[in-house]
């Protein structure tokens, strides 16, 4: 301020102003980007240590299954993105069937296979 003219310091204070909120503004959707990317990476690591945890565990531990289902999709609850939040909830359903059919498949593949096979074959 000292160094602006006094007659120029009314017009300088009014662009600075100016600046100042264009400057606020590109940085809370910078940040706003930051925290989606966080979101996501973050998601995306919890979510393929649930679905490796499905599908090494047994298929028939429902308890487990619906806890580690339910962990998943309070997590999901907590996104920011009301989009990105949806698309998660419907991958996250289908990774934990994929990752429980995984599971059904490694403990019996042949009544896995008859299991399976009679849900395709029922439609």
């Amino acid at each position: 301020m000292a160094k602006v003219p006094e007659g120029e310091r009314a017009n300088f204070l009014a662009q600075k102003q100016a600046l100042r909120l264009a400057g606020s503004a590109r940085m809370a959707a910078q940040q706003h980007a930051r925290r989606q990317n966080y979101e996501q990476a973050e998601w995306s690591k919890v979510e393929d240590g649930y679905t490796s945890a499905i599908a090494q565990s047994d298929p028939d531990d429902t308890e487990t299954f619906d806890a580690i289902r339910q962990s998943g999709l309070e997590l999901i609850g907590k996104m920011g993105n009301p989009v990105a939040r949806q698309a998660a909830e419907a991958a996250w359903r289908a990774n934990t069937a994929k990752a429980l059919a995984q599971a059904m498949i490694a403990k019996d593949p042949k009544g896995a296979a008859e299991v399976l096979g009679g849900a395709v074959g029922s439609d």
